[in-house]
């Protein structure tokens, strides 16, 4: 989880994510915004609502967020993006939106419980394969169970 290496150093993940998180988001909300919703974190979830209510970080960040560039995918062949059903991670609508977003994007869905879809079953598999190895480009909406 932290990314301890043999040799006993980290690496920088969690900053790196800690850092992108907060450049990601709106801007910095402030303190008293984050004091404010304590409570509500906390009743929505007792146990670890107050811990989840702490984003200080973000809201100390000292760097400002540039102006966010609009991805296209402008001129790009076509762009699979996969979502899988029971993602825990990127929800299938971020997915679905991501490849909208793009040109030429190619929404596949792979109905399964786990992050990352490829490698879940032969259609997912031959699908991918056959674009990335045989340039075959499937259909948009692609559904792979």
């Amino acid at each position: 989880y932290y990314q301890r290496k043999p040799n006993g150093t980290y690496g920088n993940e969690l900053e790196a994510f800690i850092s992108i998180s907060c450049l990601d988001d709106p801007g910095p909300i402030g303190i008293a915004a984050v004091d404010a919703q304590i409570p509500i974190f906390t009743k929505a979830a007792k146990r670890f609502g107050p811990g989840f209510g702490y984003g200080y970080s973000c809201a100390l960040w000292p760097v400002k967020q540039a102006k966010r560039v609009v991805v296209t995918g402008k001129g790009a062949g076509p762009v699979i993006v996969i979502g899988t059903t029971g993602d825990p991670a990127t929800p299938i609508e971020s997915s679905r939106n991501a490849a909208k977003a793009l040109e030429s994007g190619i929404f596949l869905t792979v109905k399964a419980e786990q992050h990352t879809g490829y490698g879940v079953n032969t259609c997912i598999v031959e699908t991918v394969d056959a674009y990335l190895i045989d340039l075959v480009v499937p259909k948009n909406g692609k559904v792979c169970e």
